[in-house]
């Protein structure tokens, strides 16, 4: 694997929203078979999102009329 890309850690995703987070086996079991890594479903943080960018706007339009 390699190259750059952005994204999140899911252990720290996890602190936030957990529902968005998959929760894997121990890292000490990396050479097992059975290993499962945390994994981060980015689609459950689209409404999250966009109900902040909505609250954003408000507020910046809120403070613009002033």
């Amino acid at each position: 694997m390699g190259g750059s890309g952005y994204g999140v850690k899911a252990q720290e995703a996890f602190k936030v929203f957990p529902d968005a987070v998959t929760i894997g086996s121990p890292q000490e079991a990396y050479g097992d078979p059975d290993y499962i890594p945390w994994g981060v479903d980015y689609s459950k943080f689209v409404p999250v999102l966009l109900r902040e960018i909505q609250k954003l706007r408000s507020r910046v339009a809120s403070l613009e009329s002033r």
